[in-house]
């Protein structure tokens, strides 16, 4: 945590050390569980619920579909410990199915939105999309958030992640229930109401990765869209 934090965060009973911002205090729990040869559990404050949802898939594209197939879906509540050896087990899973020398998932994580007729409109498992920050779980792994980045961090690491090891896990029947985007604190603090800062990192992820990211046209001009497909290659 952050060193104004780190009393706050003892008070609760919980073993803390000060990283700095939310970027050094990424690295550092990265760097952490690399020394010890453990996957690392990065997880938000403020998330309230955890929740795996087994049912059939919708017709993909059809939000029809997909809000039908979530109604009859069953829901199972998860504890985060459960959740994290959940999307653990998962990824060593397809590394372990993966041909020598091909690729392999280091990074998993959680279906980014809370719609669930949007969920099932997918796959159960995709391979390369975005890995929401607020939970995921990455086994040892030389990719590191970049510092330049005070938003958008996440869609980053996916990238890279993507770019070093060939894919990513994303379980798309788990959903965290978070305060998006109104809670005190991490990248909420780093924010400004004009939206200034989210459009500069839009263009730094536009630069780093260019063709991946693109506005999108239902959320404004600090929303992203990302496809990994479209990305240019040199």
């Amino acid at each position: 945590v952050d060193a104004p934090s780190l009393a706050s965060y003892k008070a609760l009973g919980l073993t803390c050390k000060v990283g700095g911002k939310l970027v050094p205090a990424r690295n550092m729990a990265l760097r952490d569980a690399a020394r010890l040869r453990k996957p690392c559990v990065q997880v938000s404050d403020d998330i309230q619920g955890w929740d795996y949802y087994v049912g059939d898939m919708g017709k993909a594209g059809d939000i029809f579909a997909g809000n039908d197939a979530a109604r009859k879906a069953d829901r199972i509540r998860l504890s985060p410990v459960g959740a994290a050896r959940f999307l653990l087990a998962k990824m060593r899973a397809a590394a372990h199915a993966a041909e020598d020398g091909g690729p392999a998932p280091r990074l998993a994580g959680v279906f980014p939105l809370g719609n669930l007729g949007q969920a099932f409109c997918k796959e159960p498992v995709s391979y390369d999309n975005f890995i929401l920050g607020d939970f995921f779980v990455a086994d040892p792994s030389p990719v590191r958030f970049d510092p330049r980045f005070q938003l958008k961090e996440d869609y980053d690491y996916t990238c890279a992640h993507l770019a070093r090891h060939g894919m990513v896990l994303r379980c798309n029947r788990m959903i965290v229930h978070a305060i998006h985007e109104r809670n005190a604190g991490g990248a909420c603090s780093v924010r400004d109401s004009s939206g200034d800062r989210e459009r500069q990192m839009i263009k730094l992820l536009q630069e780093k990765w260019p063709r991946v990211f693109w506005i999108n046209p239902k959320r404004g001009d600090t929303q992203v869209i990302m496809s990994w497909k479209r990305r240019k290659v040199a």
